[in-house]
C-alpha cells in the first residue's frame, strides 16, 4: 500500500520485504504475517483474532502499524481498528473505531497517516490514525460517489488526489473521481469521468504522469485513464482481452509495467500501452483478491482462493512463478501488504 511504496514514485529501493501482512476469513477471522523473507518457501508465520470478518489490511511499515478494515456482524457492522506490527509475530490491537458507516468498505488506502475508504453505500471517510491508540474521525459523507458504489481507491500523495472508481446507476456506468485532499477533514470532488456500459473495478497508479489504470472486470477490458487535469479526467485508451477481466491492478514504477491476475486464471504483464507482454496460468488458484509488490519491484505475490502465490517479475517477458503456500483452512488472502 501507498503508506509503505509509492506507485509511480519512483525506483527500486528500501529493505526486502520479510512478512506479508493480509486478512482471512473461512475457518478462521485473522489477519495473517505470511513469511516472505524466502519467496521459495512462504509460510504463514502468525496470526491475530480478534475480528468479526476483517476484509483489508493497509500496512504502514514506516510507522510500524496496520489498518484493519473489519465488519462486524452486528450494528454498527463495520470496524477501523488499528494494530501494531512492530513485531510481525505477535501484534495487537491498539483501538477499534466506527466512523459511522453502516456499509461494506469496498477498499481502502493509506497515505501521511490518513485512512482513506470507499463505500459500498457510496460514502467516502477519512480517518486521522496518527496516534494509533487513539483513532480519530475527521470526515465521512454518504453520497459522495452516487448513485456508483465505491470499488477501490487509491491515493495519490504526491499531488493530494485521491481516486475511486466504482460501476453500478442505471444504465450501468464505469465512474472515475478525482477527490482533493489537501485538507483531510473536507475532501471535495473534483473532476469525475463516465464511461457508459462498463464496471471499473481495479485500479492502479502513475502517479508521477497523473496516469490510472482500470480494469473493467465484468468487460475484460483496461482503460487507460489521464488526470492530469484533476478537474477534467479523460479515457487515453482502452484494450480488450480474456487476461484484462480483474479486481486487482498493481504498477511497478521501477518498470513501467502493470500486473494482474484474471478471472481467466492467468497472472499477467501488461505495457503501459495496454499490450500484454507476457502471462503465466495460475493453476488451482482463481482470479487474484490481492496484489502486491516488493520494493525491488522483483517479486509479485498474490492471494486467491486457496492461498498465497510468489512470482519471479524480474523479466516482464518472462515471468515465472517461485512458489506458492496453501493456506488451509482460509479463505483468499484479501489485500495483502508487505512490509
Amino acid at each position: 500500500m501507498l503508506a509503505k511504496k509509492v506507485q509511480g514514485a519512483g525506483g527500486a529501493g528500501g529493505a526486502e520485504a520479510k512478512y506479508l501482512l493480509a486478512c482471512v476469513a473461512g475457518a478462521y477471522d485473522d489477519m495473517v504475517a505470511f513469511d516472505v523473507s524466502n519467496p521459495a518457501s512462504m509460510s504463514g508465520a502468525s496470526s491475530l483474532g480478534g475480528f468479526e470478518n476483517p476484509l483489508i489490511v493497509n500496512a504502514d511499515g514506516a510507522n510500524s502499524v496496520a489498518i484493519v478494515t473489519d465488519l462486524d456482524n452486528v450494528s454498527p457492522f463495520d470496524y477501523v481498528k488499528s494494530v501494531d506490527i512492530s513485531d510481525p509475530l505477535n501484534p495487537s490491537i491498539l483501538d477499534s473505531f466506527t466512523p459511522g458507516v453502516t456499509n461494506t468498505y469496498a477498499d481502502t488506502d493509506t497515505v501521511n497517516q490518513i485512512y482513506y475508504s470507499a463505500q459500498y453505500s457510496n460514502s467516502f471517510v477519512a480517518v486521522d490514525y496518527s496516534n494509533p491508540s487513539s483513532l480519530s474521525n475527521l470526515y465521512w459523507s454518504y453520497g459522495v460517489t452516487a448513485p456508483y458504489n465505491g470499488q477501490n481507491i487509491r491515493a495519490d500523495p504526491v499531488n493530494d488526489l485521491v481516486i475511486v472508481v466504482s460501476g453500478g446507476g442505471s444504465p450501468t456506468n464505469g465512474a472515475f473521481f478525482v477527490i482533493n485532499v489537501s485538507t483531510p477533514s473536507s475532501p471535495s470532488v473534483v473532476g469525475s469521468l463516465l464511461v457508459s456500459g462498463e464496471n471499473f473495478w481495479g485500479l492502479a497508479l502513475d502517479t508521477a504522469n497523473k496516469i490510472a489504470y482500470v480494469s473493467s472486470q465484468s468487460n475484460n477490458k483496461l482503460f487507460k485513464i489521464s488526470y492530469s487535469t484533476p478537474s477534467s479526467p479523460s479515457v487515453v485508451s482502452s484494450a480488450t482481452s480474456t487476461y484484462f477481466g480483474t479486481y486487482q491492478i498493481d504498477y511497478n514504477a521501477s518498470q513501467g509495467v502493470l500486473y494482474l491476475s484474471s478471472t481467466s486464471n492467468y497472472f499477467s504483464a501488461i505495457s503501459t500501452s495496454l499490450a500484454r507482454l507476457s502471462s503465466i496460468p495460475t493453476g488451482i488458484f482463481a482470479y487474484t483478491r490481492g496484489l502486491d509488490i516488493d520494493e525491488a519491484g522483483e517479486v509479485a505475490y498474490f492471494g486467491s482462493n486457496s492461498g498465497l502465490t510468489a512470482v519471479d517479475i524480474s523479466d516482464p517477458y518472462n515471468l515465472s512463478a517461485i512458489s506458492t503456500y496453501l493456506a488451509t483452512g482460509y479463505s483468499p488472502p484479501n489485500r495483502p501488504s508487505l512490509i
